[in-house]
């Protein structure tokens, strides 16, 4: 499995209109050769901005081919998207800090201790 990763956004600011959006690419290994030829010849096609290919960009014909090739090829794509002007900065800062409790907690994570020369 390939799984790739990209974002959007400053992921700052407690204002109106501060999306910020994660999207992660998941291919299976025996697909991936398929996509990336099949993707080539559609990639000279779509909008760019210095090389890139932007998502912002595309027409709803221009999605639909690269959705349709993923989905046609078992690929999966999760996004995860916030506006932080709909939330107060302390209640993200007391999120996070119960959240990392929990991780701590239930030994997901541990805590960092400093390295003994």
């Amino acid at each position: 499995m390939h799984v790739f990763i990209d974002e959007s956004g400053s992921f700052t600011g407690y204002h109106g209109q501060s999306l910020s959006v994660v999207g992660a690419l998941a291919i299976p290994d025996g697909k991936l050769e398929f996509i990336n030829r099949k993707y080539a010849k559609i990639r000279p096609r779509l909008p760019q901005e210095k090389a890139e290919v932007k998502g912002r960009l595309l027409t709803e014909p221009q999605v639909n081919e690269v959705v349709t090739l993923l989905a046609r090829n078992d690929a999966l794509f999760e996004i995860t998207a916030i506006d932080l002007g709909f939330h107060a900065e302390s209640d993200v800062a007391a999120y996070k800090q119960k959240h990392a409790e929990g991780m701590l907690a239930r030994g997901s994570v541990s805590r960092a201790r400093p390295h003994a020369s």
